[in-house]
């Protein structure tokens, strides 16, 4: 009788220990669940409704611009951009020149170079600062320039078929850096460049059979201007 009891007893407390564990499971279940619940309700709190348009959503609309009214800005660009000693900043004193104009013949001097034994009579050397070296073509004209602070009035020219050469005695500073050569190429002009030389600078233009125009020599308050015009 009490071999029955005890097993009695004991499966009692092994059904009241299977029905804790089973509230447990189901407690811990109704948390989880209480918990996903409530985390889904507070990221649908912070989505808006439907009806309200999510910011950004959609891109701003496009604005359309008249090219033809439109003013570009670009005064930053031209800061930035590199000087250039070519830059054609002296282009309209070549025809705005009022300097005195001289037909352009082989053996033409000026200055010192006019004097004889090509010396000046103070025996110094002139010094001058170049500014600028450039060419412009306008109403059939073509007009190659050297500049400077002041005029060059020593010089000598030199003609041939092929080539004009005006040799300028003296100083002059700054010339390194017109190594390069101005591309006319119209009215038979080809080229021009400027050189140093054991006396000073020499300005070279190159001509082609097929020019017609008659050259001239500009004594620019400037510097010194080499024209070639239409003849006739």
């Amino acid at each position: 009788m009490s071999l029955l009891t005890a097993r009695q007893r004991q499966l009692g407390n092994t059904t009241v220990y299977l029905a804790l564990a089973a509230i447990l499971v189901v407690g811990v279940g109704i948390a989880v669940y209480l918990m996903s619940k409530s985390a889904q309700q507070s990221e649908l709190a912070v989505l808006p409704s439907e009806d309200q348009p999510l910011l950004s959503a959609e891109p701003p609309a496009i604005t359309t611009v008249d090219m033809q009214q439109a003013e570009i800005d670009d005064t930053a660009a031209r800061q930035a951009r590199p000087k250039n000693p070519n830059d054609r900043s002296k282009a309209g004193d070549l025809f705005a020149s009022n300097g005195r104009k001289i037909p352009l013949e082989d053996g033409l001097a000026g200055g010192s170079e006019a004097l004889p034994n090509g010396s000046s009579s103070t025996g110094r050397r002139s010094v001058h600062a170049v500014d600028a070296f450039d060419y412009g073509v306008l109403d059939g004209r073509v007009r190659v320039g050297v500049f400077g602070k002041g005029p060059i009035a020593d010089y000598r020219v030199s003609l041939n078929a092929s080539d004009y050469v005006i040799d300028m005695p003296g100083e002059f500073r700054y010339l390194d850096e017109f190594s390069q050569a101005l591309i006319v190429g119209q009215f038979g002009v080809k080229q021009a460049r400027l050189e140093r030389t054991a006396r000073g600078m020499r300005m070279r233009i190159d001509v082609t059979p097929g020019l017609q125009h008659k050259p001239f020599l500009i004594e620019d308050p400037k510097g010194l201007i080499i024209a070639f015009e239409p003849k006739g």
